[in-house]
């Protein structure tokens, strides 16, 4: 049985935008990959900056502040936010807001 080169084509073309719609979507703070931001990534993000090892651990979505390095600031913001005590960051080309941050933690 042959396949014709459009249905070839068009199948290609359908797999790519696939792949590209369901990998290149990345929610910062989803840190265990799970597609949700829960209490589950703070704790993840705590431990790995005390230095454990959380196994599934993705690093690209843990700074969540945008400061190029992730530290348990990073943990406290992915907490507040599920709790809803604060806006969710959601990527860094936007950046953190460290000045609403601020007014929201500490009422300055």
């Amino acid at each position: 049985m042959k396949i014709k080169k459009p249905f070839i084509v068009l199948l290609f073309f359908t797999l790519i935008i696939f792949i590209t719609a369901t990998g290149a979507y990345a929610i910062l703070g989803d840190v265990n990959n799970d597609s949700i931001v829960n209490i589950l990534d703070a704790l993840m993000i705590a431990r790995y900056y005390v230095g454990f090892n959380p196994v599934g651990f993705n690093i690209d979505n843990a700074d969540v502040d945008c400061n190029n390095v992730i530290t348990i600031l990073d943990a406290l913001i992915v907490a507040r936010c599920y709790v809803k005590l604060i806006p969710c960051p959601t990527d860094c080309a936007g950046r953190w807001d460290q000045a609403l941050y601020d007014q929201n933690v500490f009422g300055q």
